[in-house]
């Protein structure tokens, strides 16, 4: 149920820390569990955080699939300096 708040919040640090936590304990969730939270960390740009529960998973035994490995892999790190903010003003008048 905590995981499942932080989940909708979304707070992957949160994420991070309740399953390593639940890890710590000898609790294990169910695989769908995992992927959803490691798509929801990808997603929201929180690779570290993907990262981060991936190497949990391993450490505490549990086999991640390749496409979940794969979705983590694969995905850019996104670079804020080089993101541009679209500026009404600056379009170009006709």
């Amino acid at each position: 149920m905590v995981l499942r708040a932080a989940i909708r919040a979304p707070l992957p640090p949160a994420m991070v820390s309740i399953l390593r936590r639940a890890h710590v304990l000898g609790y294990v969730f169910g695989s769908p569990l995992y992927d959803e939270v490691i798509t929801l960390c990808v997603d929201l740009g929180e690779r570290d955080a993907a990262i981060a529960i991936v190497a949990d998973l391993e450490a505490a035994g549990i086999n991640v699939p390749d496409e979940t490995l794969d979705k983590v892999l694969h995905e850019k790190p996104i670079d804020e300096s080089n993101m541009q903010r679209s500026d009404p003003t600056d379009e170009v008048q006709a």
